[in-house]
């Protein structure tokens, strides 16, 4: 009985004891540089939410909208990016350039960059002409696909990519290109090009290949996850170092 009673008068005496914030140097010269990245991060992470939602629905507004008739020069290509557009012309497929695409699940195959001879007299436009699987690569493959004479294509305008990071370089004495650069393809091909290409709409081909309709729109917008997990681990490391660093203050006076 004795004991019990000493027992819970020590915890009560302990549970209001008085204590005193206290944090070590290293510590403290460790956690604050580390609290305030983790903080930086979550703001940069609340910085691109609001990019990425005005991004998303400049393109939803863009495509959404008319087929606008292909200019035959544009000043900024970042004004007409993602903008749907439609041309009239004939395409030269021998001349077809084939990029690496994965569709996911395993599906390795090509997208179909073919150059069209526009009608209008403005030159060249490259128009991505849709999904291969990697056994249609060859154009022999899908002869019924490889259309003759005049044509109007519909699709998305898409500004010249840059080498994604990891991504390899093209390698167009190979026949393998990576990405998607417009300046390349032209240098590659000998021709003049309009500054963007235009993906084809899901309009079906015959024999069903290229599959158009490959632009990418739903793009991922995961970020209000990522700050609130930068600013989470935040506050944890805030929490944990106080804790850590409350002395009892009969401690710190003993001699």
């Amino acid at each position: 009985m004795s004991t019990a009673r000493g027992k819970a008068d020590w915890m009560n005496n302990t549970a209001h004891q008085k204590k005193r914030f206290q944090p070590g140097l290293w510590a403290t010269v460790f956690a604050v540089p580390l609290f305030l990245a983790l903080l930086g991060l979550g703001t940069w992470q609340v910085y691109r939410l609001q990019w990425k939602e005005e991004l998303l629905a400049q393109i939803h507004e863009r495509t959404s909208g008319e087929a606008l008739p292909l200019p035959q020069t544009i000043d900024n290509p970042e004004d007409w990016n993602y903008r749907k557009a439609m041309v009239t012309g004939t395409f030269e497929h021998d001349k077809e350039i084939h990029l690496l695409a994965n569709r996911g699940a395993g599906s390795i195959g090509y997208e179909v960059i073919t150059p069209l001879k526009r009608s209008d007299g403005g030159g060249y436009v490259l128009v991505d002409r849709g999904w291969v699987p990697e056994q249609f690569r060859e154009p022999e493959t899908r002869p019924q696909g490889q259309v003759k004479g005049e044509q109007t294509v519909t699709g998305i305008l898409r500004r010249s990519f840059e080498k994604p990071w990891l991504v390899p370089e093209n390698r167009p004495e190979e026949g393998l290109w990576m990405y998607a650069n417009i300046p390349q393809m032209e240098d590659y091909l000998g021709l003049d090009t309009f500054p963007m290409f235009l993906q084809a709409d899901d309009t079906p081909n015959p024999g069903g290949l290229p599959q158009g309709g490959q632009t990418r729109i739903d793009i991922p917008n995961n970020h209000l996850q990522y700050a609130i997990t930068w600013y989470g681990i935040a506050i944890a490391l805030l929490v944990i170092f106080i804790v850590f660093h409350m002395r009892p203050v009969e401690e710190e006076d003993r001699p």
